[in-house]
């Protein structure tokens, strides 16, 4: 019991306390920026990619929790006006636009859809029709950017089709 308390005192005592401050000091520092850098890297994991998964299956899982939004089948509605109306481009801006916003209610983060499909790794069972969204969005940046392309029925009717696919697999239109 002696020698336990002699060892304590000599730990405490101001002489071996002055040789371990320094050291203490570094390793603190040193744990706080294992820390910072494991809090770095949480938040650059594209915002917990498993929650916004297990959002994504919730919403398919359960659609009475998640209603169809108006504002979606609103923006179908304009999609399909634009389509009737054969304004193909409009059409595209609308659709992508539309899909935009469905992924981010998915609780994607990004700019436009090819970059959250290209930047999330997006499959096509966590979204269907993967290749026409990724097709509507170069489109439209095209169209927005000013860049004369030729849309023709044929490939607009396609686009048009596997949208309302596209919605129809989700839970946002009805067959």
């Amino acid at each position: 019991m002696q020698d336990i308390t002699y060892y304590t005192k000599l730990i405490l005592s101001p002489e071996v306390q002055t040789l371990i401050d320094p050291y203490r000091n570094v390793f603190i520092l040193i744990s706080i920026f294992f820390i910072a850098i494991s809090l770095f890297l949480i938040f650059q994991e594209k915002y917990f990619i498993a929650d916004t998964r297990r959002r994504i299956l919730d919403f398919f899982s359960d659609p009475r929790k998640y209603e169809k939004p108006r504002k979606f089948v609103a923006l179908w509605n304009k999609v399909n006006n634009f389509y009737k109306k054969e304004d193909y481009k409009n059409m595209v801006i609308e659709a992508d636009n539309l899909i935009l916003q469905i992924l981010k209610r998915f609780g994607y983060v990004g700019d436009n859809s090819c970059a959250i499909i290209d930047g999330y790794g997006v499959t096509e069972g966590g979204f269907p029709n993967m290749e026409n969204v990724k097709r509507i969005s170069e489109l439209s940046k095209s169209i927005r950017n000013g860049i004369d392309i030729e849309l023709g029925k044929e490939e607009m009717t396609k686009i048009y089709d596997l949208s309302r696919d596209t919605l129809i697999k989700i839970g946002i239109l009805d067959k």
